[in-house]
């Protein structure tokens, strides 16, 4: 296998070109659809793809959840956790079962014991409004990234106390 190092930007250009050209044209591809054909022979016309917005809205998911509700057993210091976020209640409410039910325009939970509703808690990070794309991206990147971070401590924490199994 050919190992390519570019040096600089126009040998990366250049490398990931004759990449691109050999992916596409030349090499055989097991896909149904490509019948062991390289891709660009079979679909020579390729459909033209919609031009990304400059604005977006970052919590337009809310509006998928609306009216979801969220179980919890309320924890001895007056908390739930949702998505990896602590919400306080009351230390009076330690022990029951609660709802949350995602309120979309306001970005809450609303709180409930049985169907009496308690109290109205913001969702953790909502970001409100628009933004560039280019902002965005940024912001579920940094977001990934935290993510990742979260998930190799935990691993390394379950690994130091004989938890992990790498084994599916």
């Amino acid at each position: 296998m050919l190992v390519h190092r570019p040096q600089n930007l126009e040998e990366v250009r250049r490398v990931t070109e004759a990449y691109q050209q050999h992916y596409n044209w030349e090499r055989p591809h097991q896909g149904r659809s490509c019948g062991n054909r390289p891709p660009r022979q079979v679909f020579e016309i390729l459909p033209t793809l919609p031009v990304l917005p400059q604005m977006v809205q970052a919590d337009t998911w809310l509006k998928r959840v609306h009216h979801r509700v969220f179980a919890r057993l309320v924890n001895a210091d007056g908390c739930v956790s949702v998505n990896r976020e602590t919400y306080y209640l009351s230390t009076a409410l330690a022990g029951q079962k609660i709802a949350l039910v995602v309120d979309a325009p306001s970005a809450s939970f609303d709180v409930q014991v049985g169907t009496a509703p308690q109290k109205r808690l913001a969702i953790k990070g909502v970001l409100r409004g628009e933004m560039t794309l280019d902002r965005f991206s940024m912001v579920m990147i940094e977001q990934a990234r935290s993510e990742e971070t979260l998930r190799l401590a935990l691993k390394a924490r379950w690994t130091q106390r004989g938890l992990w199994d790498p084994t599916p």
